[in-house]
């Protein structure tokens, strides 16, 4: 699978960078092998450049932190996971595009960095979830980072 969704992202549009693997420090449940990681796949527009916030930084490419206890969404991610990622490749007042937003996790991420988030769900329930979490974030601001632009909600019928 890792290898087919780089080729395709390299194909269609998107130039494969690396990948980070997320080290749930948990096996999961269930027989034989269970899933205690997960992959995300890093990349920029081809012909672009990766973006990094700070291009002196060495990063490990391994984060290693448990799943949310009480989880909103079945592949909810921690809000610090996505925290880091952010932090290494945006910078405040960027906009974070999330095409899979589930609960939120990466505009809340946003928010609370400075960032502005753009996010698209396509299951009403999750949608709801999200922009209650993006709107709670966007109340308790960081005292030390400037917030962005407050969110709009709008939904589309398809």
């Amino acid at each position: 699978m890792f290898a087919w969704l780089a080729e395709r992202m390299d194909r269609d549009g998107l130039a494969f960078f690396h990948s980070v693997i997320w080290d749930k420090r948990n096996p999961g449940l269930g027989q034989r092998y269970r899933r205690q990681h997960e992959m995300l796949l890093v990349s920029h527009r081809a012909g672009g450049r990766i973006r990094w916030a700070d291009s002196r930084a060495a990063v490990p490419n391994v984060y290693a932190e448990m799943p949310p206890r009480d989880r909103l969404h079945p592949n909810e991610k921690p809000v610090s996971l996505m925290r880091w990622v952010l932090c290494n490749h945006t910078r405040p007042g960027d906009v974070v595009l999330d095409p899979f937003m589930g609960s939120g996790t990466t505009l809340v991420a946003a928010a609370s960095l400075g960032r502005a988030g753009i996010g698209i769900e396509m299951d009403a329930r999750h949608f709801d979830i999200a922009c209650r979490r993006v709107e709670e974030a966007y109340r308790q601001p960081d005292l030390f980072i400037a917030p962005p632009a407050p969110p709009r909600q709008e939904a589309m019928d398809l």
